[in-house]
């Protein structure tokens, strides 16, 4: 692990410990190959950037036809 000041250009930057705190150092192993975009390289070894840009979780379906909380059709009324 180093210091910022101690990596170079083509070392990972993954944080390690109490970040909230301050106190941490960075993870130093070599970067990853992969790009993150076009003109931007992986600032991440290959694990870390498997942390840092999970794929998105599809959120499930709402169904149309289900009535909402809070609707008129799931309020109790009193007769």
């Amino acid at each position: 692990m180093k210091t910022l000041d101690e990596l170079n250009p083509s070392e990972c930057r993954w944080p390690v410990g109490e970040v909230e705190r301050g106190e941490f150092l960075f993870c130093g192993e070599l970067k990853a190959e992969r790009m993150i975009s076009a003109l931007r390289p992986s600032p991440y070894r290959q694990a870390h950037l498997a942390l840092a840009f999970r794929p998105r979780v599809k959120q499930p379906e709402v169904r149309s036809g289900s009535p909402r909380l809070g609707s008129r059709s799931t309020r109790i009324t009193k007769k």
